[in-house]
């Protein structure tokens, strides 16, 4: 019975271990995912400013550089809604993970708990026994 309340404990903590690890592994991804976010922002920044450029270069603008304008601005808009996109995407999943790993902890934390108080009880038990 003893080796059983400590096989509970190995197994928890293996369970909490592979749980930390799956929540280092989620943070890797988080910060890629950061790092992929800063670069649509610098994208788009450097649209922004290409744009205003163009704009103070030219005041009189032929067809085809109005056709061009448009298009930029036209993919300005795309990426800064992809970009807002994938941020509440990304908030979503992060806040998602946090309370999923967070609730299993708690959940494996008192698992560990119960079994470390039926393994004293059943050591108490035991050393009764053998008083008696």
């Amino acid at each position: 019975a003893v080796q059983a309340g400590l096989a509970d404990r190995m197994v928890g903590g293996a369970h909490v271990l592979h749980l930390t690890e799956e929540l280092e592994a989620k943070a890797a991804a988080t910060a890629a995912a950061e790092m992929k976010l800063a670069q649509a922002e610098a994208e788009l920044e450097l649209l922004r400013a290409t744009q205003q450029a163009e704009r103070q270069k030219n005041e009189t603008l032929t067809e085809e550089q109005h056709k061009a304008m448009s298009k930029m601005s036209s993919r300005m808009k795309d990426i800064a809604l992809a970009y807002e996109a994938a941020r509440a995407t990304h908030k979503t999943e992060v806040e998602l993970l946090t309370k999923k790993h967070t609730k299993t902890a708690s959940q494996l934390e008192e698992k560990l708990v119960a079994a470390k108080i039926k393994h004293d009880e059943m050591v108490a038990a035991e050393a009764d026994a053998h008083r008696a």
